[in-house]
């Protein structure tokens, strides 16, 4: 597993550091679940069975960590992407403005769609795809050759956990992609986007992870009870639910008190915009009334740029001095 698992990543050309310990990871967790069957209580003719389910638990877990690996990899090509078109962006604005035929007009568009399409011609989009298809094609054969089953619910579970991550990181890079190519029609709501896809993904995952606990204490109650699962359980529990609640919990009032700070400060007027006459000096773009608001310093920024700098201060971008909102301030 370990020899086959590094020639995996170097063919795919995602070998780190990480990946040098795949052997002990793999053999630990292949121990501990054997370990936790009662393999060595089993009569020889029954024990290929726990080997078997074992075995494609760790199939699905080494999908799932090389999915780890792939997706920051995956997103940093999309970068890659928006930023060389944001380069060339003003260049192919000039050339189209010199287009006065027609035609040429329909080619570029052409053109354009088909530069989309070369963008998901990628090594990195390639192994998501084919990653999603062989899971959804593992739980297909699964379901069709065993029985129904809590170890075949686990399974599909974890597997479900890893299709929703996969959706989730070409959804992201679709995003980056149209982006780069100027196709959404909101561009100022990319980073809401984003958020969204992760928020949706969070949300599936802590399912995925409460309905795994509740199947785990089944097993453990009904069917295979140990102190090594009991401890296991547990520590899933605290990981996997306790924890990324706490997390998302804090996100949403993070995200709530900083929307709720902005909402405070009024909305800069046109002629406060034309005096001001700059840009915003976080998303360095143009101001327009309506969604721009001025802080009790005199500076101007975009409302959605704001809430974005309120995660990390509440300090002013350009003379760091701290806003602070006075109940009686209103939206003018």
């Amino acid at each position: 597993m370990k020899s086959i698992s590094h020639r995996l990543f170097r063919v795919l050309h995602l070998w780190t550091e990480d990946v040098e310990q795949i052997g002990t990871v793999v053999g630990v967790m292949f121990f501990l679940l054997l370990f936790q069957s009662n393999i060595t209580r089993l009569d020889l003719n029954r024990r290929h069975v726990p080997l078997l389910k074992a075995f494609s638990l760790l199939i699905v877990a080494l999908f799932h960590f090389l999915h780890t690996i792939l997706e920051p990899q995956l997103l940093k090509v999309a970068m890659q992407t928006m930023t060389t078109r944001m380069v060339f962006h003003q260049t192919d604005e000039n050339q189209q403005k010199d287009d006065e035929n027609t035609e040429e007009n329909k080619n570029n568009s052409s053109l354009s769609s088909s530069s989309i399409l070369y963008s998901y011609h990628h090594r990195h989009v390639y192994t998501c795809l084919s990653i999603l298809f062989l899971v959804i094609l593992y739980i297909i054969i699964l379901w069709r050759l065993r029985t129904f089953s809590t170890w075949l619910l686990a399974v599909t579970a974890f597997s479900l956990e890893l299709i929703v991550r996969l959706l989730a990181s070409l959804a992201q890079y679709t995003l980056y992609v149209l982006d780069a190519h100027n196709r959404l029609s909101n561009v100022e709501s990319f980073d809401e986007y984003i958020f969204w896809i992760k928020a949706i993904t969070s949300c599936f995952e802590f399912i995925l992870g409460v309905f795994l606990l509740f199947n785990g204490f089944y097993i453990l109650c009904f069917e295979s009870r140990g102190a090594l699962r009991a401890c296991m359980l547990a520590i899933h529990a605290y990981l996997n639910i306790i924890k990324n609640l706490r997390r998302g919990w804090q996100i949403f009032r993070n995200r709530k008190s900083a929307w709720d700070n902005v909402n405070q400060l009024p909305l800069a007027t046109i002629t406060q915009i034309e005096e001001y006459n700059d840009i915003c000096s976080i998303c360095h773009n143009t101001l327009t009334s309506g969604i721009a608001c001025i802080t009790p310093c005199s500076h101007i920024f975009h409302q959605k740029c704001l809430q974005k700098a309120f995660y990390a201060t509440q300090n002013c971008a350009l003379c760091s001095r701290p806003i602070i909102l006075e109940r009686n301030q209103h939206r003018e």
